[in-house]
């Protein structure tokens, strides 16, 4: 598949290690409390919190949020290079998708790529709120 053969080169192996990661550092009494004054219920409260309050806000849209003046971004290490960053990757996936998808409608026909965005749309239980699936989504 044109996508999984495009996202492999970055994310090959990373769910295993996440996994494994989760399992070591997560549960209650394993290493990652041991390593913080966490009680067990505030462990467990503190992840639900995160998980609760989670949401996919894009680089561009986020700095936006915070409402800091452009001459201050422009200043920012995190502003600056990360909106380049954020830029040449944007990019270069969507030249890459444009080969395979150059419409949004040819995105919505391949069955797989709305069963791959739903299924981070549903992972945590709760709704990411992301972007109606298109060509600019993916990208």
């Amino acid at each position: 598949h044109p996508l999984r053969r495009f996202l492999k080169q970055f994310y090959y192996g990373t769910a295993t290690v996440n996994q494994d990661s989760k399992d070591t550092l997560l549960p209650v009494g394993h290493f990652g409390q041991r390593t913080f004054a966490f009680t067990d219920e505030s462990w467990v409260a503190y992840f639900t919190d995160l998980v609760a309050e989670w949401e996919w806000v894009p680089l561009p849209q986020k700095l936006e949020r915070m409402g800091l003046p452009a001459s201050l971004l422009e200043t920012l290490p995190m502003a600056a290079d990360g909106l380049l960053l954020w830029r040449t990757i944007e990019q270069h996936v969507k030249a890459y998708l444009a080969i395979f998808y150059p419409t949004d409608d040819s995105v919505l026909s391949d069955q797989e790529i709305p069963l791959f965005w739903n299924e981070f749309e549903t992972q945590l239980n709760r709704p990411w709120n992301l972007p109606q699936l298109g060509v600019g989504s993916l990208a």
